[in-house]
């Protein structure tokens, strides 16, 4: 990896705002104020040179990545609640782990999720899907009930508005945790607790594999 030096401030902010400038969250002056508080806080010095391996000795910088390696499919605001870290900081951390190749973002709808490179891109979904609180609640139903119920069953059981349920079956059937079937002339749905299982243990593997 080639190395990157300035040998002055305004080289800096410079190059780090044509780098940044098709993210809405880096205008000029944000980069700017950025820079100068790193530099006050002596997280980066200029006249240096960064490369691969420095990346991580910023403390904070390496906790993130840990985290994200600890949690794939992580969003930004747990990311800043875990850190104690506010967006501006965070979103620069994250875009050298990015640039470095430390972590990958995949966007699932208008939401992005933090991966390390080690975990397949395959089970991006699952990771994803398997820490949102609605698929949580969803799963957690079915491990209390045998019976065949329709969405709408499922959705008023849980007050879960329809659209909601729906979305988030759809999402179990993707997986491959959920099968629908007609009994009776309706759309039942049957939950394959075998599959969410071994599924789990699947991720919990690739976790710990990823941390070793």
């Amino acid at each position: 990896m080639a190395k990157q030096s300035f040998s002055t401030i305004f080289e800096a902010i410079e190059h780090v705002h044509n780098s940044l400038k098709t993210n809405e969250n880096f205008n000029k002056r944000k980069v700017e104020g950025l820079i100068k508080a790193l530099l006050q806080e002596k997280r980066i010095l200029i006249g240096t040179q960064l490369t691969r391996e420095d990346v991580l000795k910023t403390e904070i910088r390496n906790e993130i990545y840990l985290f994200i390696r600890q949690n794939p499919g992580v969003k930004l605001n747990a990311i800043k609640r875990e850190n104690n870290v506010g967006s501006n900081q965070a979103l620069w951390h994250l875009k050298f782990l990015e640039k470095y190749e430390f972590i990958r973002i995949n966007t699932f709808g208008k939401q992005k999720a933090f991966f390390c490179f080690a975990i397949p891109p395959e089970r991006d979904e699952a990771f994803f899907f398997l820490r949102n609180r609605k698929v949580k609640d969803l799963i957690e139903f079915f491990g209390k009930t045998d019976e065949l119920l329709t969405a709408t069953a499922i959705s008023d059981a849980l007050n879960m508005h329809y659209n909601t349920a729906k979305k988030y079956l759809e999402v179990l059937e993707r997986l491959n945790l959920l099968e629908i079937e007609t009994n009776d002339g309706k759309s039942v749905c049957r939950f394959d607790a075998t599959a969410h299982e071994e599924l789990d243990t699947a991720c919990n593997e690739l976790i710990k594999n990823s941390i070793e």
